[in-house]
C-alpha cells in the first residue's frame, strides 16, 4: 500500500549530519533534524545605538488625578490605569532589543539549530536535544558536559527557558529540565512574543513521546538501520483531503515520515506516524483509522502507511486485530506497533518481522 514513487525533491534534508551548512536559510531541512523550513528572521541591524534607557528606571509611585479623555500622556510614568501602561515593571524596550543582539552575536550554528528545533517540537527534554545535537563527541559524559554547558548559556541569555516542572524529579539534576523557546528566542526567531504557560501533564507528556520517536528515527539513520530523507512535524504533517459529501477534512499525524525502500532505494516509502500513549480508547482510534481510510481512497494510490505506535505489545494487538474485523478499512493500509519498535518496524519497510 505504499505507493513506490520516486524521491519527492532532489536534495532534501542529510539527517547523517546535524549540523546547519553555512549561510543557509531553509530552516531545519538543512540543519538536517526537522524537515521544517522556517528561515529564522531577526530584522535586526548590527548596529546599536549608544542611547539606552537605564534598566533602572522605574514606574513612579506619585499620585495625581486620571487623565483627561483625549489628554496628551503625561511626561512620567504614573499610576493611572486609564492613560497609562501596565504597571507591571519591564525593560525598556532598548534594553530588550541590546539583549537580542548580544544573543543573535553569540550564537553559533547549532546554536540556532538548538532553538528552531525546541520552537518546532515546543518542548524538548535536555537528553533529547543532546541526542540531536551532541552526539559526534569523544564520550558520553563530554556529549552532556557541553549540552548543560550550551543550555545553561542560551538560558542566561532567555532564548531557551526550562519549565518549572522536571522529568525525573530534583535529584536528576540539569538532564531533568524540558526547555522551550523564551522571550528572547521568540524574537530571534521572527515571531510574536507569546506568554509561556506550564503545560498540562498530558500535553508535554505527548510532545516528549513526539520528539522521542523523531530522535530514534535520527537515531536509526545514523546507525544505518534506515535511511531516512525527511520528517515534518506539526502542523507542517497535516494533511487535507476531500470527505464524503465533497467536504474538507485534515489529518493530523503527529509526524510524517520519508524514507527510502530498502529493498530498492531508488523509490521512497512514505509514513504517517501516530503516537498513542493509552489515553484515549478503541473506539477513538478506529475512528481516525477510518478518516485515513477516507483520505486514502480520495488520494488513490501512493497515500503514507499509518503507523500506530503503542505503549505496549497488547494495546497494539487490540488494535490490529480491531482493524482486521472492520470489513471498511483496507488493513494492508495500517501497522500496529510499540514504540519501542517503531525504527525497527520502519527500517523494514513496515514488516513485523
Amino acid at each position: 500500500m505504499h505507493g513506490k514513487l520516486p524521491p519527492l525533491v532532489p536534495g532534501v534534508a542529510d539527517y547523517r549530519n546535524v549540523h546547519p551548512q553555512p549561510g543557509s536559510h531553509q530552516g531545519l531541512d538543512r540543519v538536517s533534524i526537522s524537515g521544517r523550513g522556517r528561515p529564522w528572521q531577526t530584522g535586526l541591524s548590527d548596529r546599536f545605538g549608544a542611547h539606552s534607557v537605564p534598566a533602572s528606571r522605574v514606574r513612579s509611585t506619585t499620585t495625581h488625578q486620571p487623565c483627561a479623555a483625549g489628554a496628551p500622556r503625561p511626561a512620567a510614568p504614573c499610576d493611572c490605569q486609564r492613560c497609562c501602561a501596565s504597571p507591571t515593571v519591564r525593560a525598556p524596550h532598548s534594553e530588550q532589543r541590546a539583549r537580542v543582539v548580544l544573543a543573535q552575536s553569540s550564537m553559533c550554528e547549532r546554536d540556532w539549530g538548538v532553538v528552531r528545533l525546541v520552537a518546532d517540537h515546543r518542548y524538548l527534554a535536555t537528553r533529547q536535544i543532546e541526542g540531536f545535537f551532541f552526539h559526534d563527541h569523544a564520550s558520553a559524559l563530554t556529549a552532556a558536559r557541553v549540552c548543560r554547558r550550551v543550555l545553561r548559556r542560551l538560558a542566561d541569555q532567555r532564548v531557551l527557558q526550562p519549565l518549572e516542572r522536571r522529568i525525573g524529579g530534583i535529584r536528576a539534576g540539569s538532564a531533568s529540565y524540558v526547555w522551550h523557546v523564551g522571550p528572547i528566542g521568540q524574537r530571534l526567531l521572527g515571531g510574536h512574543r507569546r506568554r509561556a504557560h506550564e503545560p498540562s501533564q498530558l500535553f508535554l507528556g505527548h510532545s516528549l513521546a513526539v520528539a522521542d520517536a523523531h530522535l530514534g528515527l535520527v537515531q536509526a539513520d545514523r546507525a544505518t538501520a534506515l535511511a531516512l530523507e525527511r520528517v515534518d512535524l506539526e502542523p507542517d504533517c497535516w494533511r487535507a483531503y476531500t470527505g464524503l459529501g465533497g467536504s474538507r477534512e485534515v489529518l493530523k499525524p503527529d509526524l510524517y515520515v520519508i524514507t527510502l525502500d530498502p529493498a530498492d532505494p531508488d523509490y521512497e516509502l512514505r509514513w504517517f506516524i501516530e503516537i498513542d500513549l493509552g489515553t484515549e480508547n478503541l473506539a477513538r482510534l478506529m475512528g481516525k483509522c477510518r478518516r485515513y481510510q477516507e483520505a486514502a481512497r480520495s488520494e488513490g494510490e501512493g497515500f503514507p502507511m499509518v503507523v500506530w505506535a503503542m505503549t505496549n505489545d497488547p494495546a497494539a494487538e487490540r488494535l490490529r486485530e480491531a482493524v482486521g474485523r472492520d470489513d471498511s478499512l483496507d488493513a494492508r493500509l495500517f501497522v500496529a506497533t510499540t514504540q519501542a519498535s517503531l525504527t525497527k518496524v520502519i527500517g523494514a519497510g513496515g514488516s513485523h518481522d
